[in-house]
């Protein structure tokens, strides 16, 4: 049962107003016969005539018959008024003061004080019984509104479930087919029988956008035959593939867009299109068009069909989906197993290769061998051509292994200029004859871009099961044999024998000897004097390296600098030496009345792999030794490669003052023509032609040779190696202008060097 308060809620006092008549009167005024209607009451305000005259209050018919000649103003102090109440004051609250007061009339006021009317005990009641009759009519209307969504509900269940049914059969053929064209045939037909539509059809794009499924029930296959044209544009289906949105018309020829529909499609009049889509991707789009009865599509028709769309481009995504993670997976499976630039079988895929024919091997009795290359001059071509052409001729590198090798044989390229071969059942000499073809293929140049280029290659072998039964063996003996034909001048092949290991090992000690006397500060900066043959002065001096183990002896430059070199340490340990030759040098300005400059060497990788600029700017900086004190000695080779980033290096530190001179000129490359494009100012003749200039006319000449090209170029030269006074004069009466040697003196630590006398140095 509702109560007062339920009644009474959201109402206010101004909806309670009662409709009695009221007489307004001022508080002078007396009570005049047939004024007041029945069960009227009096308005009394202070003044006449005014709208904004002040209310004061009510006067009842009662109020009057107790002193009906008094005015109203007597009769208010005879009969105090019941107090006023706001229009908003909720008619709950209003009920409760009247019944508490005793009130049998209320007047209402607006927010400005205006008086709106009375509210009696009657029209309170009232206002409640209309509240209820209100409520009552809009629960009666409601319960017919539940009862008609009750049926629809009804009606509107069996087609959901039809319709689920009918997904579930797409996806049960989806688990028993693979066949695209089967899962749309079976969805449309459900789809057509739950709608109740005359025909419809589904069209599927492919990912360029083209019709590549079309499916239909309805219609003839002479009629599908004729829809030769899948709308993609503006059209009316071209609207729900391009915008994504569904399209429901009750008549299609009221719609301008109807003139791109399909050419020959057979007549229809309503149209019901709702696109498949998942996740912002379209992928086809269904239609359907007349009912049996001629209504058209309704709001639920095109909901039912959204949700057999949904499903259906659940079903295509994941089909979708499922081809695009098989081609990932073989996409990665490449990825994973062979190499991206030349297609060969990667070092993953070798290894996995390795394994099984060694277990064929073992089970069989029979041979394998493992041949590793590395291609010898081929770095030098990647830096000085770039890696596009490096890339080419890496190329062009595994076409010509390809060719050289048997059908049985695995190729692979395990990375930068290394490959691997895998001879699966051929026995020392088999696999001797194929590294001698191998070898011989490379004497041919490779062709590119108009540019020849020449390679060798470096092979080492090992055998199975003579070497080793294990693929990781394997590969590691192969490639210590590599090193060896590396080592032994290059372009050769090397079979593993057991003293390699021993050498690898001794190599991999004294890399980590290395690292430890790096960060122990083992080695020390020696210095050899470098003095003017005209006035016998040390004008400069060479700084070279020593290392002095934790035993006392001296580690000689020629074991350690290659493998600093192969390992990268070179570039610390490079460092190291400039800092500390150049602080040596600045003390050396600060001491001596006497310039004399500082010679160090630089390694080609230290110009690739180190920011040489900057470096040889912020240690200038730290020490103090002016630029143009500092010698910089490179090799001919690193001239000879054309890099453009070590010309750029080059002149930046020319620019700031910096020296450089090529090392050991004349034992590689003998062409002056590499100097002349870089900032070269000093060659320095290496010693083996100085060591025979006395007793060798030729090697003589071929001092003078030098020294000739030098002086029409303006370079200064630097004669190495001289230990005795016949070489000494020799080179004088050539016209050599310097010289260094043990003549003059051996490499001697930086205190000894700052002894030396600055003047007469080797006199005779």
């Amino acid at each position: 049962m509702v109560g007062t308060q339920d009644l009474a809620r959201d109402l206010v006092a101004a909806d309670a107003l009662c409709n009695i008549s009221m007489v307004r009167v001022t508080a002078d005024q007396r009570y005049k016969p047939g004024h007041l209607a029945p069960y009227g009451v009096y308005a009394v305000f202070a003044e006449e005539g005014t709208p904004e005259a002040e209310f004061l209050g009510l006067v009842t018919e009662q109020d009057i018959a107790a002193y009906p000649q008094r005015i109203f103003a007597d009769l208010l102090r005879l009969n105090p008024p019941s107090g006023r109440v706001p229009a908003d004051m909720p008619l709950a609250l209003l009920g409760q003061s009247m019944e508490a007061r005793e009130w049998r009339t209320v007047p209402v006021m607006d927010a400005h004080g205006t008086l709106l009317g009375v509210v009696t005990r009657a029209s309170w009641l009232a206002a409640l019984l209309a509240r209820q009759q209100w409520l009552l009519e809009e629960t009666r209307k409601l319960n017919e509104q539940i009862e008609l969504d009750r049926q629809h509900k009804e009606t509107w269940a069996v087609r959901l479930q039809n319709l689920h049914d009918a997904a579930r059969t797409l996806l049960r053929l989806l688990s028993h087919t693979t066949i695209e064209r089967d899962l749309l045939q079976g969805g449309i037909e459900a789809l057509v029988k739950v709608i109740q539509a005359r025909y419809g059809a589904i069209g599927i794009l492919d990912s360029e956008g083209n019709l590549s499924q079309f499916v239909y029930t309805g219609l003839s296959a002479e009629e599908a035959a004729q829809i030769h044209e899948f709308p993609k544009g503006r059209g009316l289906l071209g609207v729900v593939i391009q915008q994504d949105v569904a399209l429901r018309l009750e008549n299609i020829h009221a719609d301008a867009r109807s003139a791109g529909f399909p050419a020959n499609h057979p007549p229809m009049t309503s149209l019901l299109a709702v696109p498949v889509s998942h996740m912002g991707r379209v992928y086809g789009r269904i239609y359907l068009s007349d009912k049996p009865d001629g209504e058209p599509f309704s709001a639920e028709d095109e909901l039912l069909t959204r949700s057999f769309a949904n499903s259906l481009s659940l079903v295509l995504d994941n089909a979708r989906r499922l081809e695009e993670v098989q081609l990932a997976r073989h996409r990665l499976d490449l990825i994973a197993h062979f190499d991206a630039l030349t297609g060969l079988p990667n070092r993953a895929l070798l290894m996995e290769r390795l394994d099984q024919a060694l277990g064929v091997a073992q089970r069989n009795g029979t041979a394998l061998s493992v041949l590793m290359l590395d291609l010898d001059n081929f770095k030098r071509i990647n830096d000085a051509r770039g890696h596009e052409q490096g890339d080419q001729l890496l190329n062009k590198v595994a076409e010509r292994l390809r060719y050289t090798l048997g059908d049985d044989d695995l190729l692979a390229r395990l990375g930068g200029d290394e490959f691997a071969i895998l001879c699966a059942g051929r026995g020392h000499e088999a696999t001797a004859r194929l590294a001698q073809n191998v070898l011989a293929s490379f004497k041919t140049p490779f062709d590119i871009l108009n540019d020849q280029f020449f390679l060798s290659v470096s092979i080492g072998v090992a055998c199975y099961p003579a070497d080793s039964d294990s693929a990781a063996g394997l590969i590691r003996k192969a490639d210590t044999a590599m090193y060896q034909a590396k080592d032994s001048g290059k372009n050769s092949a090397r079979f593993f024998t057991a003293d390699m290991d021993q050498a690898v090992q001794m190599r991999t000690r004294l890399e980590a000897q290395l690292r430890r006397a790096l960060d122990q500060n083992e080695f020390r900066v020696y210095f050899q004097p470098q003095v003017d043959l005209r006035t016998h002065r040390i004008v400069g001096a060479e700084a070279l390296i020593r290392w002095v183990r934790e035993d006392g002896s001296m580690c000689p430059p020629s074991e350690f600098i290659p493998v600093a070199e192969e390992t990268g340490l070179i570039t610390p340990i490079g460092e190291w030496v400039l800092r500390q030759a150049c602080t040596e040098a600045a003390r050396w300005q600060r001491l001596s009345a006497t310039p004399v400059s500082l010679a160090v060497n630089l390694s080609a990788y230290q110009f690739r792999h180190q920011d040489l600029s900057r470096l040889v700017q912020e240690i200038l900086r730290e020490t103090g030794l002016p630029a143009q004190m500092l010698e910089l000695e490179i090799t001919e080779s690193l001239l000879v490669q054309d890099d453009i980033s070590v010309g750029t290096t080059m002149q930046d530190l020319r620019h700031l003052g910096v020296h450089f001179t090529v090392d050991d000129f004349g034992t590689g490359y003998s062409s002056l023509s590499y100097i002349r494009r870089f900032p070269v100012e000093t060659i320095k003749i290496d010693q083996s032609f100085i060591r025979y200039c006395v007793q060798d006319h030729s090697a003589a000449t071929l001092v003078e040779a030098i020294l000739a090209m030098a002086s029409s170029l303006n370079l200064r030269v630097v004669a190495e190696g001289v230990e005795t006074i016949e070489q000494r004069e020799l080179l004088r009466s050539l016209r050599c202008g310097y010289a260094q040697g043990y003549y003059f003196g051996r490499p001697m630590p930086a205190e000894d060097f700052a002894a030396l006398p600055a003047l007469a140095m080797g006199v005779a």
